[in-house]
């Protein structure tokens, strides 16, 4: 069994950053691209599985 260690290299401003940014940002952005899949008149691509690349 392994137990968990203090990350050294953990920077509580960056954490924190990336929090907000993940709240706000990637939260509006992904809304409005489900918003897009639940028109009306959405209609996916042939390759659809391969459609939406993520930029993680």
């Amino acid at each position: 069994m392994q137990i968990p260690t203090v990350n050294p290299n953990y920077d509580e401003v960056l954490a924190e950053k990336q929090y907000e940014n993940r709240k706000t940002n990637m939260l509006q952005r992904l809304e409005k691209e489900l918003k897009h899949f639940l028109d009306k008149a959405f209609k996916p691509n042939e390759d659809w599985w391969n459609s939406s690349l993520t930029k993680d």
